[in-house]
């Protein structure tokens, strides 16, 4: 990814960012305003995009990013009030509910933007988004049809680097894709450890321990950390992580799979350390996730 790229990327998520936090403002000024005088006002997604109309037609700044992934993360915030307020009706044990959108804070929500169909455009190989943004794009598969939208987004890890961009797509209806950062970054020039990247990978339901990691790239343990850390900005054992985690959040959103099949096909062996791992990372337990994103009942 190129500088300018990853510069235009992150000015456009500050942008987003600062939208979805007076969407929580405003939220929350809803539900105190209700709960004073009783009265029953709403926050939808149709007064929200009012208020980032508005807010466009004020702010200079704001018109300069796209108003395709703006009015995206106005959806997706309705989508999960919606949600929250659903867990509420239904009763749902505390631990099972998503909780309402909280604050989006600079130094601890890594970026994340939708594209819609209007908002995006792939050809040769490379992805064009609303303002300009242009990434190279580096196929997991061939893709069966044409994308009808894509989320990019930045994978936790200690420099904030991206990695090789590439495109996965989704089989549920509605026909929606995402845009995920990929396992080697851009800039990896280390052929053996790009190779046991991509083993790890078609490996993933074994235990996949750094020694045997550090074995296939013919290096000391020690050395296969040091280099693993210069090519990918963490360490090993965070990147397996990420990848168990953004692997079974792919077969939560593209399959019928069981929570404790997927466990075993990402290496955790069991649902309830996926649970474990789910919670802690994510947010919300594996089940809520799938409903979230499939709007399975």
């Amino acid at each position: 990814m190129s500088s300018g790229a990853r510069t235009a990327l992150e000015a456009e998520w500050a942008r987003c960012r600062w939208i979805w936090n007076e969407c929580v403002a405003k939220s929350r000024a809803v539900h105190l305003h209700n709960r004073t005088t009783g009265e029953k006002g709403t926050c939808g997604p149709a007064q929200l995009d009012r208020m980032l109309t508005g807010a466009r037609e004020r702010t200079p700044w704001l018109r300069e990013g796209g108003s395709v992934p703006q009015q995206q993360l106005i959806r997706d915030f309705g989508k999960s009030r919606a949600k929250a307020h659903k867990d509420v009706r239904e009763r749902l044990p505390q631990r099972q509910r998503a909780g309402m959108p909280r604050w989006k804070k600079k130094r601890e929500a890594l970026p994340t933007l939708n594209y819609t169909r209007r908002g995006f455009r792939l050809k040769d190989g490379r992805l064009s988004l609303a303002g300009g943004i242009v990434l190279t794009v580096v196929w997991s598969h061939n893709l069966p049809a044409e994308p009808s939208s894509v989320r990019v987004y930045q994978r936790e890890g200690r420099d904030g680097r991206r990695g090789r961009s590439r495109v996965l797509p989704s089989h549920r209806d509605g026909g929606q894709a995402q845009y995920l950062t990929s396992l080697v970054p851009d800039d990896c020039q280390d052929e053996r450890l790009a190779e046991v990247l991509v083993w790890a990978r078609e490996h993933l339901h074994e235990p996949l321990p750094v020694a045997e990691l550090a074995r296939r790239a013919v290096m000391s343990k020690r050395s296969f950390a040091r280099r693993f850390a210069a090519a990918t900005g963490t360490t090993p054992h965070a990147w397996l992580r990420n990848l168990r985690l953004s692997s079974a959040e792919e077969l939560l959103e593209t399959t019928d799979l069981p929570i404790e099949e997927i466990a075993h096909r990402v290496g955790y062996g069991s649902a309830a350390v996926l649970r474990e791992q789910f919670v802690r990372r994510r947010g919300v337990p594996p089940r809520s996730y799938r409903r979230s994103v499939t709007n399975a009942p």
